[in-house]
């Protein structure tokens, strides 16, 4: 599988083999029209602004761009979320009523069973439940020969590292790096991860030698993050835009 780093910090979105985005931040629309045809598929770990602020003109592009319905996907709370509040008709057009010229709706959103391997062409999505301040979600990604793991926003949290360490050919963990070290209680309270807190939720993967990625790094403490994670000897990759990653 290949992952594009299209957006690491600010607004977040991955691409995963030019079909499927990971969250719907900014950069996924400003796509080329070649790639933006490609998409199928959002999946997003929780309504949060930063990881759907890209959506609204994402399914504007993509209407006579691609005949098939772009599937916004994720645990139920989530959907309604993003339905309720975003594509409302106040502050965006309910694209899942707005026909494109093949006839089907533009948008359609697509509720996944947590805590269950969901089929999504060749791949299994499993979204699990993470410690956030809203429902949000987690997703194991496997194809078949490999998998990876992404956290979504979280605190310290436990079942979603249960269910990744049992996963076969598990060969990356992405783990949320929002704050600093030095905003331990700000990320308490916000429930999200700093460098040390990552380490700690790293461990319960119970495999040292799994390729990590930090993502998510608030670009005011993004500095600091750094000079943090630069004194850990344990590896891991701060991700930028640009980056791909290959799990295999």
């Amino acid at each position: 599988m290949k992952i594009e780093v299209l957006g690491a910090c600010a607004s977040v979105c991955f691409l995963l083999d030019g079909e499927i985005l990971i969250e719907g931040g900014i950069p996924g629309f400003i796509l080329c029209p070649e790639k933006l045809a490609g998409i199928r598929w959002v999946l997003i770990t929780h309504a949060h602004f930063d990881h759907i602020d890209g959506l609204p003109m994402l399914a504007e592009s993509l209407y006579g761009v691609s005949d098939r319905p772009l599937m916004i996907a994720g645990v139920a709370p989530v959907i309604d979320a993003i339905h309720t509040h975003l594509f409302n008709e106040v502050l965006w057009p309910d694209f899942s009523k707005i026909r494109n010229p093949a006839g089907h709706p533009t948008v359609v959103f697509h509720p996944l069973e947590e805590g269950r391997a969901n089929p999504i062409g060749r791949y299994r999505i499993t979204p699990i439940h993470v410690n956030h301040i809203v429902p949000t979600v987690g997703y194991l990604i496997e194809d078949g020969d490999s998998a990876f793991v992404i956290s979504g926003d979280t605190y310290a949290t436990d079942r979603i590292w249960q269910m990744a360490s049992k996963t076969p050919n598990l060969k990356a963990a992405l783990i949320e790096c929002t704050f600093s070290n030095q905003a331990k209680e700000l990320a308490e309270v916000s429930r999200h991860l700093t460098p040390e807190l990552v380490r700690a939720e790293f461990r319960k993967l119970l495999n040292p030698s799994l390729p990590l990625y930090l993502y998510h790094m608030k670009p005011n403490h993004l500095d600091r993050i750094r000079e943090e994670h630069a004194r850990y000897r344990d590896g891991g990759i701060l991700l930028e835009d640009g980056m791909t990653i290959v799990v295999s």
